[in-house]
């Protein structure tokens, strides 16, 4: 008896938890500061008033550079309002010459969204090679950008 009603709550847990996961989306775009930095993502997670998004940055340039959380602009269709959240207590973001990195990042608003995915980043020189401090400006505004509809559910 015991067993029966087991398999009846798993079930149930099973399929109420299918309808409320969020598809995945491959990501597709590519931005890039030639020489400095590429940029793409591995997939898109699309909660209408937030998205997680699984960034790879990959350092060109052949030195560190250096990205900021407090410059990381993200938003979705024509409004760059969102708030930046990397998942981290880092506050920077530094690649040495070569390296690449993934991490998930989620871009949350007060309301639903709807419209192309965008990340904006500023990226400095790291000429001390600490992980802190910015040195020139390499790229201002470089700005990943997916349509809303690109890519297929993964």
């Amino acid at each position: 008896m015991f067993s029966k009603s087991a398999l009846v709550l798993a079930g149930a847990f099973l399929f109420s938890s299918q309808s409320f996961a969020w598809d995945k989306m491959e990501g597709v775009a590519k931005a890039e500061a030639k020489g400095v930095i590429a940029v793409t993502a591995t997939w898109i997670k699309d909660k209408k008033d937030k998205y997680d998004v699984n960034l790879k940055l990959m350092n060109e340039s052949g030195k560190t550079i250096l990205m900021f959380v407090g410059d990381t602009k993200c938003g979705r269709g024509a409004d760059m309002g969102g708030k930046v959240d990397i998942h981290s207590d880092r506050r920077s973001i530094d690649l040495r010459s070569g390296e690449s990195r993934e991490m998930v990042l989620t871009c949350r608003f007060d309301k639903k969204m709807e419209g192309d995915f965008s990340i904006s980043l500023k990226v400095f020189d790291n000429p001390s090679n600490d992980s802190n401090t910015p040195g020139k400006v390499l790229a201002e505004k470089l700005v990943w950008k997916q349509g809303e509809k690109e890519g297929k559910v993964l």
